[in-house]
């Protein structure tokens, strides 16, 4: 019985790919970390966001190698360039996503210390119950109380 690998050129069909991203203050070409799963079925951590020439790339998760002191070699690799280009599409548009993101929360942060410095949890919660007792005293009497609690009592 062989057990010879046969392979069968082909191109890569296309992976669901899903990305958590961290980012970072940049430092040199390091833009943040990410997780991956692959098809809901595989996870991979500590991905390497890296800026390059031609944009965002990957870089895999390495350990430093034993036999070659001061060098790494990665512990996880793509099966093709298909797939390498895939993966550094789908975490290009994650990390831009990541940023707009956490450029929209810091506007907010500003925003709320403008308005008199950041709100406390107790006052968020005395002004919704205000806002709710506003709100349900223009309602109609019809839709107050119970809506959608036919139940008799």
């Amino acid at each position: 019985m062989s057990t010879e690998k046969t392979a069968v050129p082909s191109e890569a069909a296309p992976l669901k790919l899903d990305f958590s991203i961290r980012t970072v203050t940049p430092t040199g070409n390091f833009l943040g970390v990410a997780r991956v799963t692959v098809a809901d079925a595989f996870v991979i951590d500590g991905l390497r966001i890296l800026q390059g020439r031609d944009g965002i790339f990957a870089g895999m998760p390495s350990v430093p190698d034993s036999r070659k002191p001061g060098t790494y070699r990665d512990v996880v690799r793509p099966t093709s360039p298909e797939v390498y280009a895939q993966i550094n599409k789908g975490l290009g548009a994650a990390y831009v996503a990541q940023v707009e993101k956490d450029q929209d929360r810091l506007i907010a942060i500003m925003a709320n210390q403008k308005e008199g410095g950041q709100k406390g949890i107790k006052k968020q919660i005395e002004a919704g119950k205000k806002q709710a007792a506003k709100n349900n005293a223009t309602r109609p009497d019809s839709e107050k109380g119970n809506k959608g609690h036919d139940m008799e009592r």
